[in-house]
């Protein structure tokens, strides 16, 4: 009966391909990498993992779940305050996914008076001083988000603080 090693020189030869691992192959990342599983550090109780501290960047936290709920109550407000046959198709075909056939059907209309409905809709709620409102809050929660994500890099950290002395030098001259 051979030994392992004697066996491996074997297959070696028999497939003309190394069994194990070359010097470069250990190298290569996948060869050398780390288990997420494995604690960080071993003399704690708990056993933190790396896989324990990886963020996750679709989970939705709960400031942004209410936000989100918020501005979803608007949305429907100001869809509730169009007048009748409008805002039945708007909320038929944005909250509820629904086809302007499907609506034509249902309401006993043409198509080309649905398309009408919804473009009347869209054009009332753009003037709407509620989605107006909404809009200027996001662009704001956007801008604050951007400004803030700038800030954890460091050469646009030192721009922004420029940028900051800047206008506070312009308010200073304008006041």
């Amino acid at each position: 009966m051979a030994r392992p090693a004697a066996l491996l020189s074997v297959v070696e030869a028999a497939l003309d391909v190394p069994v194990g691992h070359t010097k470069q192959q250990k190298q290569e990342p996948l060869n050398s990498c780390e288990s997420l599983d494995m604690p960080l550090n071993k003399d704690e109780p708990e056993q933190l993992t790396l896989a324990d501290t990886i963020a996750d960047d679709n989970a939705v936290n709960a400031p942004e779940r209410v936000e989100l709920a918020d501005d979803y109550r608007v949305l429907h407000e100001a869809v509730d305050r169009l007048k009748e046959p409008v805002n039945h198709v708007i909320s038929e075909y944005y909250f509820h996914d629904k086809k302007m056939p499907q609506i034509a059907k249902e309401m006993g209309i043409s198509i080309e008076r649905v398309r009408q409905y919804k473009a009347k809709g869209l054009r009332c709620l753009r003037c709407s001083p509620l989605i107006k409102q909404l809009y200027r809050e996001n662009m704001r929660h956007e801008q604050l988000r951007r400004l803030q994500w700038c800030q954890t890099i460091p050469d646009k950290h030192l721009y922004i603080e420029e940028l900051e002395e800047l206008y506070a030098k312009t308010l200073q001259f304008t006041t």
